[in-house]
């Protein structure tokens, strides 16, 4: 490509960012100098082919989206980072040479392109969101020998992917990484990257997952209602976020040895999986709850509640929850919208109680927290309309962001002494509905001060 000059009026340029291409001009020589290309700054431009000088370090979020008629690129071999959807939608943009100094690719970076194959230089530990979704001509990619971490829907809708050479190193892979990607499935609809199950589009009812996989993946067989029965190997060591949920129809998991980590909400809304009573559990973690009781006793021995294990469950009877002394750990969202539920005796010797807790739990009407509970973390209490009162622990320090909101009904909370910090606007919220004095704000620090909040 000749490297005739653009000429500057058709460029505006701060400080070394070019900020935008003014002109119309299908071929571009990006001035010397210039360190980054700013946001949008070719977005939807009709330019066909562009050149950057080694001066360019960073390409900034969409700075050449929607670009549809570009085809070509020649990057500066300093450049370290490429923006969000920084060539989304360069649908003719097929031929891409990465520079090998790159650390950083933003979500949906290449995502919608024209791109045929790519090689990922070495620095990049992290594919990330969408980086090159609905990349529908991609035949082939060469992953980085250092890559930790492919995200969600990173490779999604990649129709005709065929290869994918990958290192060992990978310890997460995403949910719906490779959701469509048929051409990388074995002849049982296995996607396997590095040892890592990624998905399964196969339509079993029986799965036996090969010895050698050492992780089933986020999301790796969520929502299939064919599946009946899975067979796990020996070798696996970690089921990911949402592995397994949703497959109403499982009912058999056949293991030797329970894997050393299950991720909260792996099994959610897996009903067939339950006990007679109900539970779904797991190597001491409560995973789910499908039984139909007013008043429901966690079993003795349970100590982790996962995320989501009860919310918005099919029951509408259960009135009541009852906590045993072994539970250490309530995940986010456990009792979300758990809208019949009235009353929950949780133990003192709790440790940490996550966010989102009894939200939209809509006839819940008096809680204590427990004493070991240091943090009421976000959204603990949020939209609870019934709720009257609220027991705080002396052990509380802090009071997240919108822990305590929309409760129209409540009459009591105390202000533990060794309150140290307090989210400003529930501290209005509580003056406001008349329930502490404003001068009890004398000695606390709010949230915003606070440079490291949860």
């Amino acid at each position: 490509m000749g490297k005739k000059a653009t000429p500057d009026k058709d460029f505006v340029i701060v400080k070394d960012v070019l900020l935008r291409y003014k002109g119309n001009r299908p071929y571009v020589v990006i001035p010397g100098g210039v360190t980054a290309i700013g946001e949008e700054a070719f977005y939807s431009s009709e330019v066909q082919k562009v050149s950057m000088p080694e001066t360019v370090m960073r390409i900034g979020h969409r700075a050449f989206s929607n670009c549809r008629l570009l085809t070509k690129v020649e990057m500066s071999e300093n450049i370290t980072d490429i923006g969000v959807d920084a060539f989304s939608l360069c649908c003719n943009l097929e031929e891409i040479k990465l520079p090998e100094r790159l650390r950083h690719l933003g979500d949906g970076s290449f995502s919608d392109t024209g791109i045929k194959r790519i090689s990922i230089p070495d620095d990049v530990t992290g594919i990330w969101e969408r980086t090159f979704e609905s990349c529908r001509k991609l035949r082939s990619v060469v992953l980085p020998q250092r890559l930790k971490t492919i995200s969600n829907y990173a490779f999604s809708d990649c129709t005709n992917l065929t290869e994918i050479i990958s290192p060992d190193t990978i310890e997460r892979i995403g949910e719906n990484a490779f959701e469509k990607c048929d051409g990388l499935a074995d002849e049982n609809g296995f996607i396997i990257v590095s040892n890592i199950f990624a998905y399964y589009n196969g339509d079993n009812e029986e799965v036996i997952i090969p010895d050698g996989v050492r992780s089933i993946g986020e999301g790796a067989f969520g929502g299939n209602r064919q599946i009946r029965k899975v067979v796990l190997p020996d070798s696996l060591t970690y089921i990911g976020e949402k592995a397994f949920a949703g497959c109403d129809n499982l009912s058999d998991i056949n293991v030797v040895s329970v894997p050393r980590t299950i991720e909260q909400s792996s099994f959610w809304n897996c009903k067939k999986l339950a006990d007679e009573e109900g539970f779904i559990i797991f190597d001491d973690v409560l995973f789910g709850y499908h039984g139909d009781s007013a008043k429901v006793v966690i079993p003795d021995g349970v100590k982790m509640i996962g995320r989501y294990a009860f919310r918005n469950i099919e029951s509408d009877r259960m009135e009541e929850i009852i906590v045993p002394d072994t539970v250490d750990i309530i995940k986010w969202g456990t009792f979300s919208m758990c809208c019949d539920l009235k009353r929950i005796e949780m133990p003192e010797t709790m440790i940490s109680l996550e966010g989102n807790t009894f939200s939209f739990c809509d006839n819940l009407i008096s809680v204590r927290v427990p004493k070991g509970i240091e943090i009421l973390k976000s959204a603990t209490f949020s939209r609870c309309k019934s709720l009257t009162e609220i027991v705080l622990p002396e052990s509380l320090k802090k009071i997240d962001y919108a822990a305590i909101e929309d409760c129209p009904a409540l009459e009591r909370i105390n202000i533990p002494e060794g309150l140290e910090v307090i989210d400003e606007e529930v501290f209005d919220y509580l003056v406001d509905k008349g329930l502490i004095e404003k001068s009890r704000m004398k000695g606390l620090r709010t949230l915003s001060d606070e440079e490291d909040w949860e």
